[in-house]
């Protein structure tokens, strides 16, 4: 038998978070230049780690060499050192793509679905949510939100992303195709 303060509080979480849905369905649509101010800072942290997993990657394939110097030097593990000397590149190249693609996934993707959006927009106040709910993404919903952004600028050169700027719901293609919008809930005007 559950404690009666367990089941007040589930009812008080479930409460507000009824409240928190319905406040963030009643507040504007991000504008162009607020979602492209969000974009710009996304893309220099994501600039940033990526910069900095690629530093990790070369620091493992010297860390790679210098161990397989030594292993090729120990009678006893000869064949692993040469086994790590000849591929220490490409090991620390798959190192890198794994780092850079689950990196991603979790700035995209992760904080979207867990926090509302990237920390690009929660900077700027935005909050990307389910259009009819109001509700955070599902990792789902994210993954392809995510993946439709960046199929719809690539192939349009950009071009798409000026969509938000010229439509009376300020939404981006993606966002109409995924039924998800971008809130400004509070934070720089």
């Amino acid at each position: 038998m559950e404690p009666a303060h367990h089941n007040l509080n589930s009812k008080i979480f479930e409460e507000l978070e009824r409240a928190e849905e319905d406040h963030f369905k009643n507040c504007p649509n991000a504008e162009f230049m607020i979602r492209l101010a969000s974009t710009v800072v996304d893309l220099i942290l994501s600039y940033l780690a990526i910069t900095g997993l690629q530093n990790l990657s070369r620091a493992l394939e010297v860390f790679l060499s210098h161990a397989a110097d030594y292993f090729i030097s120990n009678p006893s593990i000869h064949y692993l050192g040469s086994l790590i000397a000849t591929h220490s590149t490409d090991i620390s190249f798959i190192f890198e793509i794994t780092l850079k693609i689950f990196f991603v996934y979790c700035y995209y993707v992760l904080s979207t679905c867990f926090s509302g959006g990237t920390p690009g927009k929660l900077l700027l106040g935005l909050k990307v949510l389910n259009r009819e709910t109001g509700k955070k993404l599902r990792p789902g919903e994210a993954f392809i939100r995510m993946a439709l952004a960046a199929l719809c600028t690539l192939a349009s050169g950009g071009i798409s992303y000026l969509y938000i700027a010229f439509n009376k719901d300020q939404q981006s293609l993606h966002d109409r195709l995924t039924q998800s919008c971008v809130k400004k809930i509070h934070g720089v005007k």
